[in-house]
């Protein structure tokens, strides 16, 4: 009977540890000009997952097909080596964080932002939704909005140049109700680590939808007339983990194993 609990426990165990591998990236997939307002601006792209990504988009002077909003560029989370997003849902727990910085080629307006994006599809037609998790050059914010998410605004203000670690955890709790925890700490300038409390997801469902996908952008507004208008957005030290308790059961299923072969 003990070798048959413990084989029972073992199975459930790596079950649970297999679904929390399932969740964990290996590259990230791109996807330039999300928003495309001008479409003839010199966008340079470095994709080296997870070390450093990095979106260079310089003439945004709006003499390019499209308005005169903005150009947006968008990395995320990928289990193919980058082909694909994959997707997220209600029973998704995870914590993830990069540094992130923008640079302006002239001056801090029009708005330059870059942080994480949270979204379930095709967001410049119709998707439920999208969290963004950011800082920008004109507010100087580092601020939470959107998707579901709760706002929240970190109180230090944000500078073009300064990078900051941005950190977004989600999980389900035993309510069935999904919570998210935000993290700000600058690393230059140097500044101590900022915790969100936890907060309840505000949507209708008040959880992460089905189908949502995970990474960061950056998204630079049009200055008509100006070709010296232009940014980048450097994400960098990429991390992916799954929810803690996850990396327990791993960790768990590995002694329960051991003990089996000493038997």
């Amino acid at each position: 009977m003990k070798e048959a609990r413990s084989f029972t426990l073992l199975s459930v165990t790596l079950g649970l540890a297999t679904n929390a591998l399932a969740q964990l990236p290996n590259g990230a997939a791109i996807f330039p000009r999300e928003f495309n307002d001008d479409s003839d601006s010199i966008l340079t792209i470095v994709n080296n997952y997870p070390a450093l990504i990095s979106f260079e988009d310089r003439m945004l002077d709006g003499d390019g097909m499209g308005g005169e909003f903005a150009n947006r560029h968008v990395w995320r989370f990928s289990q193919d080596g980058g082909m694909t997003a994959m997707t997220f849902g209600p029973s998704s727990s995870f914590n993830t964080s990069f540094d992130v910085t923008i640079t302006a080629d002239s001056t801090i307006t029009p708005r330059k932002e870059a942080g994480f994006l949270v979204d379930n599809g095709d967001c410049a037609v119709a998707c439920a939704g999208q969290g963004q998790f950011i800082v920008n050059s004109d507010a100087h914010e580092v601020v939470v909005f959107g998707g579901g998410f709760p706002f929240f605004a970190f109180p230090p203000t944000y500078d073009v140049g300064e990078t900051v670690r941005l950190g977004l955890t989600y999980f389900l709790d035993v309510d069935g109700m999904g919570k998210v925890q935000y993290s700000a700490q600058f690393i230059n300038p140097p500044g101590p680590l900022l915790m969100s409390p936890i907060l309840t997801m505000d949507n209708v469902e008040h959880v992460l939808l089905a189908g949502s996908r995970v990474g960061g952008y950056g998204q630079f507004n049009i200055q008509v007339g100006n070709p010296e208008n232009g940014a980048t957005a450097i994400f960098g030290n990429i991390t992916f983990v799954p929810e803690p308790s996850s990396l327990m059961l791993l960790g768990f299923a590995g002694l329960v194993g051991l003990r089996r072969r000493r038997h």
